[in-house]
């Protein structure tokens, strides 16, 4: 990488900071569902050509400033995988931040990744692309370094968050690209790199720096169903085997890729149907148990209903027989006469004394 591709990263990294729209502290957190991965590690290079400081060398002098130099044009400490697409909601109702799962592999020693005195480090800057063309960037959401690598353990499992407004999230997102920049720094003792400005500074002796656009992630904002993963194993493993026999001459880097890319596919067709028959379990259990819960709730229903209907029987009738035992002890007065003499009579069943005649 040369000073002005350098300086061009540079004041790339500077319109970044100008483009960030703010995301409320109180953004709800949420996982992005997964549609599909990707098949493949994509390779994260530093430029030899950087770390020696010309453009033309000898390989023991690049290895003298990068040990884990291995004679190839350029060099791949780590790889990394992400989806294909997710699913993000089409709402604008609240900040979301959503994290986007990745997984990032050892390509070298991992002698060489914890190594806290010169360190190889990776950031991912989320670019999110729009229907109208709009383009927005989000500040380094996931550095990797040394404290990360644990002893024995090749494939780290991270995610990257991705921040949007409640009016971002309202409209029409197509898709996140990951911007990834790795830094490898020597003589960490006498320098320690804190951003673009100190390593394009001192490029040459301290801290080599490449920076690159990683795939983009298609993101789908109506409900999708998950594709078949190991489908898409068999497919890529098929590709690779014939891409690996057909071009048997091509350079040595493209070769290893896919080699490497081959045998994870194959390492991990086992789990993957596995995880794909679990997916469907998993389905059937759900769906299973959303219909025994509709079949509950509307029993529910029912039995509210007969019971509603069956309190308000019952109610009707206590009034009935209210009514009528009401009406069975209810007092009556009548009017009684006997010349000009008038008497009233008050009983449940009154009647006129002895000579009085009822009115």
């Amino acid at each position: 990488m040369n000073v002005k591709r350098i300086r061009q990263s540079i004041v790339a990294l500077l319109l970044i900071s100008l483009l960030q729209t703010p995301v409320a502290q109180s953004a709800e957190q949420k996982k992005a569902d997964v549609i599909e991965w990707n098949y493949q590690f994509y390779f994260v290079n530093i430029d030899a050509a950087a770390a020696n400081g010309s453009s033309g060398w000898l390989h023991s002098e690049v290895r003298q400033r990068i040990p884990f130099y291995d004679d190839v044009y350029s060099v791949w400490p780590m790889s990394m995988r992400f989806p294909n697409e997710v699913y993000i909601e089409k709402s604008n109702k609240v900040d979301v931040c959503y994290q986007i799962p990745i997984q990032v592999r050892a390509e070298i020693d991992l002698t060489y990744l914890r190594n806290a005195n010169n360190p190889i480090e990776l950031e991912f800057w989320p670019r999110m692309i729009f229907k109208d063309n709009t383009v927005l960037f989000r500040e380094a959401s996931l550095k990797i370094g040394p404290s990360d690598w644990k002893e024995s353990v090749t494939v780290l499992n991270k995610n990257v968050n991705v921040c949007l407004t409640k009016e971002l999230l309202g409209t029409d997102l197509l898709g996140i690209q990951l911007r990834t920049n790795v830094f490898y720094s020597r003589l960490l003792s006498e320098f320690t790199p804190s951003h673009l400005n100190d390593c394009w500074s001192h490029t040459l002796e301290r801290c080599t720096y490449a920076g690159f656009s990683a795939g983009g992630i298609g993101v789908i904002q109506s409900s999708s169903e998950e594709k078949d993963e190991v489908a898409g194993y068999i497919k890529t493993i098929a590709e690779l085997k014939n891409f690996i026999s057909i071009q048997p001459n091509m350079d040595k880097r493209t070769v290893e890729m896919s080699r490497r890319n081959l045998l994870f596919l194959e390492g991990d067709l086992e789990a993957a149907k596995i995880r794909s028959k679990e997916k469907v379990e998993a389905k059937t259990a759900a769906e299973l148990k959303a219909k025994q819960d509709a079949e509950a709730k509307a029993a529910a229903e029912l039995k509210a209903k007969q019971d509603a209907e069956a309190k308000a029987a019952a109610e009707l009738k206590a009034k009935q027989e209210a009514d009528a035992k009401a009406a069975a002890v209810k007092k009556t007065t009548i009017t009684c006469v006997k010349g000009k003499l008038t008497k009233k009579v008050t009983a449940v069943k009154p009647k006129c004394p002895a000579g009085y005649q009822k009115k």
